[in-house]
């Protein structure tokens, strides 16, 4: 009874904040949006395990890009990654704002030019802490692509190369491990996409919507599917596949 309540809970919830986003017309009043969040909350709890689309208590994971005053390859985490492992859930890396606003409060660069530095800063502590290595069946999802890191790799390499100390706990280079996360395509630019398929292989990028932001803007899936220099096979993969293969889906 109280699972079917939390569900109902987490409907009405979901359906105020669509409510409250609002990034389209609004054709329904404020009781049918939150009736239609609670509808959906039930179906996609109860259908999709009736589809088998996943199973009790094998939810996928959200996480920040930092928790409190902890980097996430943190020793003090290390048992939640262990346990994420062992259950086969992904889990998907997304900053909440960025840690040292001071400089970045103008012109959304809090946002443009600080989550990206924050997804750089997740990778590189999952690297240099150990995690990787200690854990190499963990599935991790970082969004906007891997913000810098994938696409800056060089000074990374070089400082692990020439300065032994800054290695920490990683028994390889930084861009050894960049096949090892799953990344999503939302950073808007197709060269970055093709260097980023050419770097990690087409099986690691799956696509994502950024909605409701840029909602008017941008077509996450029309952003794939025109892409000119990848395969009809790799753009199957990055639109469907992949996230599929991550998650459980049978498609």
């Amino acid at each position: 009874m109280l699972h079917i309540i939390g569900i109902v809970i987490i409907g009405f919830l979901v359906g105020l904040v669509a409510r409250w986003i609002g990034p389209g017309p609004q054709f329904y009043g404020f009781w049918v949006t939150a009736a239609i969040g609670i509808a959906g909350s039930v179906l996609a709890t109860y259908g999709g395990q009736a589809l088998g689309l996943y199973r009790v208590g094998q939810p996928a994971g959200f996480i920040g890009s930092v928790v409190g005053d902890m980097e996430l390859g943190d020793k003090r985490l290390w048992n939640f990654w262990k346990e994420l492992q062992a259950l086969d859930v992904p889990c998907f890396i997304h900053p909440d704002g960025f840690t040292h606003p001071q400089r970045l409060g103008k012109y959304y660069m809090w946002n443009t030019i600080a989550q990206p530095l924050e997804e750089a800063l997740a990778m590189s502590s999952f690297v240099y802490e150990g995690v990787m290595d200690a854990f190499p069946r963990l599935k991790i999802l970082i969004c906007h692509g891997g913000g810098y890191l994938p696409f800056y790799n060089g000074r990374a390499d070089m400082g692990y190369i020439a300065r032994p100390e800054t290695r920490g706990k990683a028994r390889h280079k930084p861009s050894d491990y960049f096949k090892r996360f799953f990344y999503d395509s939302v950073f808007y630019d197709d060269r970055m996409l093709e260097f980023l398929v050419q770097r990690v292989g087409d099986t690691q990028v799956m696509m994502g919507t950024d909605f409701p932001h840029f909602a008017q803007q941008w077509n996450g899936a029309a952003f794939i599917a025109q892409a000119q220099r990848l395969s009809r096979r790799t753009k199957e993969r990055i639109l469907s596949q992949n996230a599929a293969r991550l998650f459980g889906i049978r498609l």
